[in-house]
């Protein structure tokens, strides 16, 4: 497949997903009374996603001159997978809470990226992975008191 085919293609896909990601944080809610309701965050991240994903669609369907190279099958299932992978996360987000399944996205994102499952890479992706997601807990949840859907652990 052509890089300028798939550019296109995946730009007009994120354009889409971030216009799907705004119409769900109205959804939620912007506002409360407490200050910024779930859907705060959700609808910044999707504005920026629809955002940039339009400026790359205009970018790719302007430029007649496009890298001459092409892009293979194991890069196309790389992508996919992490698709899958982030689309899985949001399918259980409302469900599991915003917290308890990021550390398995990242590690899933880890792996599909590249693949290696020797045990001191595992504990060094799985140990980044928690970290991360306490540092996103004190910053949305403590700092920033974002309202955020709780999981059946209670964050």
């Amino acid at each position: 497949m052509r890089i300028r085919t798939l550019d296109t293609a995946a730009a007009a896909l994120f354009f889409a997903f971030g216009i799907w990601i705004v119409a769900q944080a109205f959804a939620l809610g912007i506002t409360s009374d407490a200050g910024p309701a779930p859907g705060t965050f959700p609808l910044i991240a999707g504005a920026l996603v629809a955002l940039f994903s339009a400026a790359a669609l205009v970018r790719s369907l302007r430029h007649q001159e496009a890298p001459r190279d092409a892009i293979g099958l194991p890069e196309i299932a790389k992508v996919l997978g992490i698709t899958v992978a982030t689309v899985v996360y949001l399918a259980v987000f409302g469900t599991l809470g915003a917290f308890l399944p990021l550390p398995f996205l990242m590690i899933a994102i880890s792996l599909i990226i590249h693949w290696r499952v020797d045990l001191r890479w595992l504990a060094i992706i799985t140990a980044i992975s928690i970290a991360f997601t306490f540092a996103c807990y004190l910053i949305f949840e403590v700092g920033l008191r974002i309202l955020l859907p709780e999981g059946p652990l209670g964050f």
